[in-house]
């Protein structure tokens, strides 16, 4: 699992969407989920496949 640590300049469209990097994007593939860690005060990004072995654990 790659790690991407920093912080990233971001807008939110009138329906609340955010427009991710195309670099950030082409890690991650065409489908990504986004959440709120639980244990720190920012957002968790995860690959479809890293996403899949999440909830098998």
């Amino acid at each position: 699992m790659a790690s991407l640590m920093g912080t990233y300049s971001h807008n939110m469209d009138a329906k609340g969407r955010l427009n991710f990097p195309t670099k950030l994007r082409e890690g991650l593939g065409d489908v990504f989920y986004v959440t709120k860690a639980l244990d720190q005060p920012c957002l968790t990004v995860f690959s479809e496949t890293e996403w899949g072995a999440c909830l098998q654990k």
